[in-house]
């Protein structure tokens, strides 16, 4: 439930003010509770009709729900050649143009999420929410979500990505078998002239057992406040989220977990270059390279505003480490 009292509310996000930065216009509160049995016309979202999406069904639904009678559950079925990793199967729910925000605007998101078992475990691309980037049409470059939440072998991931970063190989000298204290660990995709870094995982989960990685960095910064995300298997999730990028250096991104602020990420995030557009864009749901079987996740209360009060309660916006 949220819980607006003001003058706590108030005195979270003036702090919070001084250290993102942030303007005095901001983008607007928007919200839904998949309540209606359809998409709320006030909430911004809606379901993309295209050939990828068409291997998805949207469901409004009262037999699981975290808040309220409704939630709202994505699936999707084989679409693709299970063998094809260029094939993509969504059942992603966007946000309507007009609600975009400023690329690099500071801005909060929230939503409670659930894996109905069995939760996939394969070594394979699962992805449940992704921030990205406007792409402009003709570009070359293939960009990838600046922050995803992803599933690693069955576990909670965040990955944050950005141009490409000086990072350290695995493997030789004082890195033989992992990152140095204060570095953080990479994927350099030299092809892609991206880096992706691994900055939030569950807490069963050792940051080697990545399926992705080679290096190290330290232009990407992650301090963890707890011992871990909740596990993916353990029914719903509330996360809340600070988004603020910075391909230059200055971003910072704050992970909220069921009323814990679980984990600092600062440094360079996000992309620059050509083909790209000046708004940010927010799209969550089930995406996966061709498989076999279907697969299901769960939504509820997605929220968006320029406070942490306006996507979670005061009490989660009263754990912030501001350090």
């Amino acid at each position: 439930m949220i819980i607006k009292i003001l003058s706590l509310a108030g005195a979270c996000f003036l702090a919070f003010n001084t250290i993102a930065g942030i303007a005095a216009e901001r983008s607007p509160a928007f919200a839904d509770e998949f309540e209606l049995g359809r998409f709320d016309p006030s909430g911004s979202l809606y379901y993309k009709n295209n050939r990828e999406q068409s291997a998805g069904k949207v469901e409004f639904q009262s037999r699981d729900v975290r808040f309220g009678k409704g939630a709202l559950s994505l699936s999707i079925r084989q679409f693709c050649p299970s063998d094809d990793e260029d094939c993509s199967e969504r059942a992603e729910v966007w946000m309507r143009k007009q609600t975009h925000a400023p690329y690099e605007e500071p801005i909060w998101y929230g939503f409670s999420i659930k894996l109905p078992a069995p939760v996939p475990t394969a070594k394979h691309r699962f992805v449940m929410a992704q921030w990205k980037r406007k792409i402009l049409v003709g570009a070359k470059t293939p960009y990838s979500p600046f922050l995803a939440l992803r599933l690693n072998k069955g576990k909670f991931v965040f990955t944050v990505e950005t141009d490409k970063l000086d990072v350290h190989p695995i493997g030789n000298g004082s890195r033989t078998d992992g990152c140095l204290t204060g570095e953080t660990w990479v994927l350099d995709r030299e092809e892609d002239k991206q880096t992706r870094a691994l900055i939030s995982k569950q807490a069963n989960m050792e940051w080697k057992d990545w399926r992705h990685f080679n290096g190290c960095t330290d232009e990407i910064k992650a301090v963890q406040h707890t011992k871990g995300l909740p596990r993916a298997t353990d029914g719903w999730t509330d996360f809340a989220f600070f988004v603020q990028t910075g391909p230059t250096g200055n971003g910072r991104i704050e992970i909220f977990a069921n009323g814990k602020h679980a984990t600092t990420i600062t440094g360079k995030i996000g992309h620059r270059g050509n083909g790209l557009g000046d708004n940010q864009y927010f799209k969550f749901g089930p995406y996966r390279a061709g498989r076999s079987d279907n697969w299901t996740v769960i939504y509820d209360r997605f929220r968006r505003g320029p406070r942490c009060i306006d996507v979670t309660d005061v009490q989660t916006c009263a754990t912030r480490k501001l350090n």
